[in-house]
């Protein structure tokens, strides 16, 4: 037996090895996914899109390489739950790792912490690298910040600004992000995006 520490090592690698290999995989995969993305599905319990989603969702999200972003979050998703099972599990079987007093509870918690939006950070991380960049280009140069102050000086703050504002709905059930703005019916788990959360508390069991 190892031990809670080693009990705790073995959540740790496990948790980076399935971020690493969602994210590696995810991108390496033709656009939409393709058969090795399809088996590290089939690996989390995930069952992939279908392929006439797929290629529609392709298109509208204009992706040149990579799993679908909703696939990638769903995977994610699933992982942190994995994990989150796991120091359950472990907390149970081993109370002194939460005694605040010991290394193996800084560490417990540093895992939880991690989980805390994992989906989206490393989603968002994903999104930036597959999906085509917008706005113009980076001339991001000091001067041209001083030269923008004096142009603008004396003008009434705000006045000019032409407020946007963006809208993610997420699944109740599961998590997954809206991809299509008219679509309003999960793609992953078929639930409604604007429906009840208890509705769906069987497949997130």
């Amino acid at each position: 037996m190892s031990g809670p520490a080693g009990a705790i090592g073995a959540v740790e690698r496990f948790l980076d090895l399935e971020v690493k290999d969602v994210l590696e995989i995810a991108m390496r995969s033709p656009a939409g996914g393709g058969s090795e993305w399809d088996a590290f599905l089939g690996h989390l319990g995930l069952v992939p899109a279908a392929k006439d989603a797929r290629t529609s969702r392709v298109k509208a999200l204009e992706l040149a390489k990579g799993a679908l972003p909703g696939e990638v979050r769903m995977a994610l998703h699933v992982i942190s739950g994995m994990t989150s099972t796991q120091l359950d599990r472990l907390e149970q079987r081993w109370p002194i790792v939460l005694d605040e007093s010991t290394p193996m509870a800084r560490r417990v918690r540093a895992l939880r912490s991690r989980l805390v939006g994992m989906v989206e950070r490393d989603g968002g991380t994903y999104d930036k690298k597959v999906q085509p960049a917008t706005g113009g280009g980076g001339g991001g140069h000091m001067g041209s910040i001083f030269a923008n102050v004096r142009a603008t000086k004396g003008m009434r703050p705000w006045a000019n600004i032409e407020w946007k504002y963006s809208l993610t709905i997420q699944c109740p059930g599961c998590g997954a992000p809206q991809e299509l703005a008219t679509q309003f019916t999960c793609a992953f788990c078929t639930g409604d995006l604007l429906g009840r959360r208890d509705l769906f508390e069987e497949y997130s069991a």
